[in-house]
Formats: structure tokens, C-alpha cells, sequence
């Protein structure tokens, strides 16, 4: 079931790790297309990387942004499964 949801500026859409860095994960056109924007918020080893998205993920539940949903979501729109 796919259900449209529309954000508010500087809410997030998906936390998300990359080696491959802002080109090659997303293009301009399509972040452009969905009015997205990528912003790199932690760079080290990998393992830590993906400790830190896993936190992300799992707090979104309590970001104020989420909190004042009619219905508040688990976790943000753009990470559907969790790795």
C-alpha cells in the first residue's frame, strides 16, 4: 500500500550510509524531483556508521517533527525496512 505523505521544510525523509558518497548514492535530479536534500551528518568507519544510522532510525520516534503526527510514524518515511 502506498500512501502519500508530505513533509515540512528540514523534516527528514531517511537516514541512510554511503561509501559512495552524495553522486553516486542520489543524483541531483532526483533529490530536485522529490525537493529533497542530502546533508552528510557523521563520516568515519563504516561499522560506526552504521550504528549511528540504526540510532537515528530508532529515535525518530520521539523527534518533536514525528510527535505532532495525527499518527506518529516508527520510523522516518524513507527508511521503510531496517537493515
Amino acid at each position: 500500500m502506498n500512501t502519500t505523505l508530505f513533509l515540512k521544510k528540514d523534516e527528514v525523509w531517511k537516514y541512510g550510509v554511503t561509501i559512495f558518497g552524495k553522486k553516486k548514492r542520489y543524483g541531483e535530479a532526483m533529490l530536485l524531483a522529490k525537493g529533497l536534500n542530502y546533508h552528510v551528518q557523521y563520516t568515519g568507519k563504516i561499522e560506526i556508521c552504521l550504528i549511528k544510522e540504526k540510532e537515528k532510525i530508532y529515535n525518530y520516534a520521539l523527534l518533536p517533527e514525528n510527535l505532532i503526527r495525527t499518527i506518529p510514524l516508527k520510523r522516518p518515511p524513507g527508511n521503510k525496512i531496517d537493515r
